[in-house]
């Protein structure tokens, strides 16, 4: 006989496993949480990000006492180049079968890839700023940063501010999307899409003819729901557009061209990215890219959006 009321049991798989599963079961009563193969990939590479901004800002550290230079171009490097490390050993991990589960190496390399790099560019910026504030506080003076900072407060208080209206918004859009949004629907019609997909590109390469009578079938009823899964992610954006649209203008008239952040690297020489991030007028610091309101809210929101969509399970595949 069990001496303990609770019989708790947790299974924990590497990667190479198919999904991840914790029970817990009392008298009959059971609770049991499963994480898909391709979502711990995906969450395997936010975890990878948090590591390599442990490594970025080590790097920093070591610059500092050092001066070996270039410490934020190597993190950009080690971020990058651990990639294909972590590939090849997922490759290895996996069993072939997994692997045309996911939907081949490719897909392999490319699912998380845009959450991975948010995530780390985000995470990187924010904890860069309070590392920059501790190793080169003499350049903290409203003359350098451009008055006026907010309130009177502390550089670094208008950073989690921002942070935290940006995590809070993005949350909050995403819990009313999904309540507003059938998950349990789409989420299944992303499914037949992808299933569709794969088919069509089974007859493209093979001309199977029975195939190809399967998917004329199908086209209609195919290209319905794929309109009624665009329509339902379009309803919230919609919904959330305007109310977003005047607090965003409260908070710019608010915040105005404060400083509010602290880019580990010059982001203006970066093709396209300059267009949207950029440093407040006439405000320039050694060691790092000093982030107005706006361009702090971008890259924070980029980061935290997309991976509180993933937790909800509003990010369909199509």
């Amino acid at each position: 006989m069990n001496r303990y009321p609770y019989d708790l049991r947790v299974q924990i798989f590497l990667v190479g496993a198919k999904s991840v599963r914790i029970g817990v079961k009392k008298e009959g009563f059971g609770v049991c949480i499963t994480v898909e193969l391709k979502d711990k990939i995906y969450y395997s590479k936010i975890l990878l990000a948090v590591v390599i901004v442990i490594v970025c800002n080590l790097l920093t550290i070591l610059d500092y006492f050092f001066k070996f230079g270039h410490a934020q171009a190597i993190g950009v490097g080690v971020g990058w180049g651990v990639l294909v490390p972590y590939y090849f050993l997922l490759n290895w991990r996996l069993s072939e079968n997994q692997i045309q589960e996911i939907g081949g190496k490719r897909k392999i390399f490319m699912e998380g890839i845009g959450g991975y790099i948010t995530f780390w560019v985000s995470l990187w910026t924010i904890t860069y700023t309070f590392l920059h504030l501790v190793l080169w506080p003499e350049y903290y003076v409203s003359e350098m940063l451009g008055p006026p900072f907010f309130a009177g407060s502390p550089y670094y208080f208008t950073s989690l501010l921002i942070l935290a209206i940006s995590f809070s918004l993005s949350s909050t859009s995403s819990l009313l999307s999904r309540k507003i949004m059938d998950v349990k629907r789409l989420t299944r019609y992303s499914r037949e899409i992808k299933k569709f997909k794969t088919l069509e590109k089974h007859v493209r390469e093979t001309s199977d003819r029975k195939a190809m009578i399967k998917v004329k079938r199908k086209q209609k009823y195919i290209e319905k729901i794929t309109r009624t899964v665009m329509w339902q992610r379009m309803k919230p954006m919609l919904i959330f557009m305007g109310p977003f649209m005047i607090l965003f203008f409260i908070l710019s008239s608010t915040f105005g061209n404060t400083t509010c952040a602290m880019f580990p690297f010059n982001i203006s020489i970066v093709p396209l990215l300059n267009m949207f991030i950029r440093a407040p007028a006439g405000v320039w610091l050694p060691y790092g890219f000093p982030l107005s309101y706006v361009s702090w809210y971008i890259v924070s929101s980029f980061g935290f959006n997309t991976l509180t969509q993933k937790l909800l399970g509003l990010r369909f595949e199509q």
